[in-house]
């Protein structure tokens, strides 16, 4: 695994042209302070910039550049966490160093300097090591770029029957206020950020619920009692590489998409009991 404390490399390929692509991504970006974690940012000239939270401003974000392939547009840039804070660090650092290093020179450095600096040297590591573990926490504004320009990768199945009824969805700590659609379940599932999870319960015990973790999505179900808890794993593939990311968006979609409207589930899942 590469080292990637300023996020993991991207690239998308789309048959739009290059105006087209901005406009499409535009089109479903939230206000910058809306309080929902979706996408929002800009997209001014040839560079776009997104992140996920109006409060969160060190959080996951995206920086890419938009050109004309040729055939259509690429968008190409880094995806992970606190992308802009280690990019200052990277930079500020340094010259901190310097400074420090001719104030010394010079025997004006006191302890108190000399003991902020090496606060300063050991919080660095830490903060880029950090980075490059929560750099995952970018797939879901990857994935919304890769779905607004090629709108054929939709994880949320088309579905005529109407939803039970009596079901919630919880996205995080958070009751969803609107109908619990299929398009409501898939846009929870793919802005799932690491840690963040979704829940959709059909009676009190009577639950299906997802998780996202480093490398795998956690879907989780449970019938009723403690014995009837079970577990499985969706594999996120390697950061970068969307196929196997959007497979699994797809997979969990089309089984949440039956817990949804009362449908025998699909078996691909290896459910496994787990004690809780």
């Amino acid at each position: 695994m590469r080292f990637q404390p300023l996020g993991y490399r991207f690239d998308i390929e789309s048959p739009l042209r290059p105006e087209d692509a901005k406009a499409a991504i535009r089109k479903g970006l939230v206000n910058w302070f809306d309080p929902s974690n979706q996408a929002r940012g800009w997209v001014v000239g040839p560079f776009l910039c997104l992140w996920r939270s109006a409060f969160d401003r060190y959080g996951p974000m995206v920086f890419a550049r938009i050109s004309d392939s040729g055939s259509g547009t690429r968008v190409s840039g880094r995806a992970g966490s606190d992308l802009n804070g280690v990019a200052v660090m990277l930079v500020l650092t340094p010259l901190l160093a310097f400074a420090l290093f001719k104030v010394a020179e010079q025997g004006d450095l006191g302890t108190g300097a000399i003991v902020w600096l090496g606060l300063v040297l050991a919080l660095f590591p830490f903060i880029i090591f950090m980075s490059h573990k929560d750099r995952r926490d970018a797939d879901p504004l990857v994935h919304y770029v890769r779905q607004a320009l090629v709108p054929a990768m939709a994880s949320a199945p088309a579905a005529n029957e109407p939803p039970i009824a009596s079901i919630r969805l919880m996205i995080g700590d958070r009751k969803h206020d609107g109908p619990v659609s299929d398009e409501a379940v898939g846009a929870a599932l793919a802005s799932l950020s690491r840690g963040e999870f979704l829940v959709i319960e059909v009676a009190p015990e009577t639950y299906i619920q997802v998780r996202a973790e480093d490398d795998a999505f956690r879907v989780e179900k449970r019938e009723g009692v403690a014995g009837q808890h079970f577990a499985a794993f969706v594999p996120k593939g390697s950061a970068g590489s969307h196929r196997e990311y959007d497979a699994a968006l797809r997979q969990i979609a089309a089984r949440l998409s039956d817990y949804l409207h009362g449908r025998e589930p699909g078996h691909d899942l290896n459910w496994k009991r787990i004690s809780v």
